[in-house]
């Protein structure tokens, strides 16, 4: 018999990886193709018509031998074929179950990925606060009424010549009944504030968010210190603060010229009485 080359089509192969009786499907389908092959049929018949005509001591034990060699070399062929088909889909289903670790392991590796950044920005915005007035209260004994102070700190400092040291400023507003009410007080945390009254330099500029520059004149501590002064429009200056979230003071120090002080909120000044 000459050696043929058998080729199984590429959906046939898929179509029995899902199919637990692969064999049993093959032997079936080549049994139902040799019932209906005429050509075949009328081959054995006349093969047949053949050994009858011929004396059975001569032919007969030829005749069946080569029959049985040839079912033995076809039942080979048919189940070489199932093992190379058996050995593929055993590789394909090692090759996938490979692919699917990796997938996965990929997979949880990228959420991992994705969460750990999430975590420091959310740790981020936590810590991240307005930026507002801050206030402080006490009860005076005598008068049973509150105290309250509203203050900013700029954002910005300022360099001084020896003695003195940089210095930032402060913004407070002050209630205090015993003393008349409001008071809006420009303090400095090292030098001093030095305007002569007598020269007319006893004032600041002020400007309010993108507005024009304000002057505003103060008074000097009756204790005579030199760190603060007291505006004396005290209501307007207070009623802008409540307008504006940028400030920027022009503050005139001793041997310090007229520096600018700036001060930042998120909010304008919201007056709380506790």
């Amino acid at each position: 018999m000459e050696e043929t080359n058998f080729k199984i089509d590429e959906d046939l192969i898929e179509y029995l990886k899902h199919k637990k009786d692969a064999e049993k499907i093959i032997n079936d389908a080549i049994r139902n193709i040799k019932a209906n092959d005429t050509e075949w049929q009328q081959f054995e018949k006349s093969r047949l018509q053949e050994n009858n005509s011929e004396p059975k001591t001569i032919v007969s034990a030829p005749q069946k031998n080569d029959g049985t060699r040839n079912i033995i070399a076809y039942i080979f062929f048919v189940l070489l074929i199932i093992a190379v088909f058996l050995l593929c889909l055993k590789e394909c289903n090692s090759s996938t179950s490979v692919n699917n670790r990796t997938s996965s392991y990929d997979n949880a590796r990228s959420e991992m990925d994705s969460v750990a950044p999430t975590s420091e920005s959310s740790s981020v915005e936590k810590t991240e606060s307005k930026k507002t007035w801050g206030f402080n209260f006490d009860m005076d004994k005598m008068t049973s009424s509150k105290n309250i102070w509203a203050s900013i700190t700029s954002d910005n400092s300022v360099d001084q010549d020896p003695p003195y040291s940089t210095t930032t400023a402060t913004i407070t507003i002050r209630y205090m009944k015993k003393w008349g009410g409001y008071d809006a007080i420009i303090s400095i945390g090292n030098g001093q504030i030095y305007g002569n009254k007598y020269n007319d330099e006893n004032y600041i500029l002020a400007r309010f968010d993108g507005g024009k520059p304000i002057k505003y004149w103060f008074n000097e501590p009756a204790d005579g210190s030199s760190e603060s002064v007291f505006i004396r429009k005290t209501s307007d200056f207070i009623s802008h603060c409540k307008k504006a979230k940028d400030i920027k003071i022009e503050l005139p120090l001793y041997e310090g010229g007229r520096p600018v002080f700036e001060f930042h909120v998120d909010e304008p000044l919201k007056w709380r009485t506790e």
